[in-house]
């Protein structure tokens, strides 16, 4: 009984000590609102800059990862060897290689053929270019594109069907159901009419594979003539494979030039003087081909270079270095204003832990506090930086948690660090020094020296960076 009421009573004597530095620390914030509000705007516009870079990193590196099979899904890449000896990638294939590596190759599991054609579609008054797609009808089950109205495995088995997308139905159709709508497209010199058969959400921003419209591949062979199927030397197309295992990409890569010599060989003879190796295939990761600028994304969505998210990543790591260190010398500046407060409070017999607890207490209710703000002008900035950058971006917060807990570790540390100059220095001093004046600490020492000298060489180093980028993108 006397154990449980000593705890009781502990904590309550903690709860009232915590009061207590929560009230110092407003009142102080009070009294020095332009300090205040400097280092917490500060660190907060730090922490907001950071959050939009990272934001745009995230969506570059997960770009395609949303499809649960993303990990056995490959893009067949063309090797063309010139005369000079250089290899050129492509991510354009022939026609009739789908179903011959399906035919050919045990791995193989499932193949996709996906080309794009501009065309004019029609409904009723409404004529308009739009970008339709073809592709087989297992694009519909090897890719994760969630069906709103129809079914998946039968949406394309009619090669007068046609999926679209929610957006699309929505211009065109407004709120009718548009299951069982015709479509006029023009295919060549002839429309040709569709039945809307499914309706799939829009894709993520983040998706390599994106469509309008969606007709099974069968129709261009329809249109164009079954030559156009079985033509080994039109390379117009693009190409994926599902295997049964993503670990086998080493032996159907290592079967392709046998593959090329049965099904190339006369191609290979008349046109490229019998050397074999002029032309091969090889297998590209599905979730590696956004972020591989020497293939070109053919009928899929534009590519980006890794590097340029290698460069935001420093700049945002020196953005927020900067604007911790902002944080730092403004917390030592303001130090030597305190040592009569701290003084007072060690002859009233403060003991030296409650002085520590109490000013890394305000460091960190401080960065806590700039933190806060920081999302906040993240979610008010990022509409401007979206179309900046040239994508739709949102702040995730259930999928981008690790960042979050990560920025929330670093604000910490910061204000650990911020913290540390007056918890340790300003609370060993003897009370008698400290009241008559003998002392004078803050802004002079080597530490602060350091710190600007730091701050201004990366502030320098970011200017200049961002100068050369600009000249050489005008050159």
């Amino acid at each position: 009984m006397h154990s449980l009421t000593s705890d009781v009573g502990q904590k309550t004597s903690d709860f009232i000590m915590l009061k207590h530095y929560l009230t110092i620390a407003l009142r102080n914030f009070r009294k020095h609102k332009t300090y205040s509000f400097i280092n917490l705007f500060g660190l907060a516009i730090g922490i907001a800059c950071c959050l939009l870079i990272l934001t745009y990193i995230h969506d570059e590196w997960t770009y395609d990862r949303f499809h649960p099979n993303a990990e056995t899904i490959f893009r067949v890449v063309s090797l063309t060897r010139e005369k000079s000896g250089e290899v050129r990638p492509s991510s354009q294939t022939q026609p009739p290689l789908g179903p011959a590596l399906q035919q050919d190759i045990p791995e193989v599991k499932t193949v996709v053929r996906f080309w794009r054609w501009a065309n004019v579609v029609r409904y009723e008054d409404k004529l308009t270019t739009e970008r339709v797609h073809f592709a087989d009808p297992a694009l519909l089950t090897v890719f994760s594109f969630p069906f709103i109205e129809g079914d998946p495995a039968r949406a394309l088995a009619d090669p007068n069907s046609v999926v679209i997308t929610q957006q699309t139905a929505a211009r065109y159709f407004g709120d009718d159901d548009p299951l069982g709508k015709r479509l006029s497209i023009r295919l060549g010199e002839t429309d040709h009419d569709f039945i809307v058969s499914g309706v799939v959400q829009d894709m993520p921003e983040n998706s390599s594979l994106k469509f309008n419209f969606l007709i099974s591949f069968d129709k261009v062979a329809m249109v164009r003539g079954q030559q156009y199927a079985t033509n080994w030397g039109n390379f117009a197309i693009t190409t994926f494979v599902q295997l049964q295992d993503k670990a086998q990409a080493v032996a159907v890569n290592a079967k392709f030039p046998q593959f090329v010599k049965k099904y190339l060989g006369e191609e290979i003879k008349n046109f490229w003087g019998g050397n074999e190796q002029a032309i091969q295939f090889q297998l590209q990761a599905f979730t590696d081909i956004h972020l591989n600028p020497q293939i070109g994304g053919g009928a899929l969505e534009r590519v980006s270079d890794p590097k340029n998210s290698y460069i935001l990543a420093g700049i945002a790591f020196f953005v927020l270095l900067i604007a911790c260190i902002n944080f730092m010398n403004l917390a030592i500046a303001r130090s030597s204003s305190r040592l009569k407060e701290i003084g007072v409070r060690q002859v009233t017999g403060a003991q030296r832990s409650q002085l520590l607890r109490q000013f890394w207490g305000e460091a960190f209710l401080m960065s806590t506090l700039a933190l806060l703000l920081g999302l906040v002008l993240a979610e008010l900035f990022m509409p401007f930086f979206s179309e900046l950058a040239g994508k739709k971006l949102a702040l995730n917060y259930h999928a981008g948690w690790t960042t979050l807990a990560g920025l929330l570790s670093l604000t910490w540390l910061t204000g650990l660090i911020a913290g540390s100059y007056p918890a340790l220095m300003l609370s060993r001093l003897k009370p008698v020094e400290v009241l008559h004046g003998k002392l004078k600490v803050g802004g002079s020492g080597i530490l602060t020296k350091s710190l600007v000298v730091i701050q201004f060489a990366l502030s320098v180093f970011l200017i200049i960076s961002m100068m050369i980028k600009k000249t050489s993108a005008l050159f």
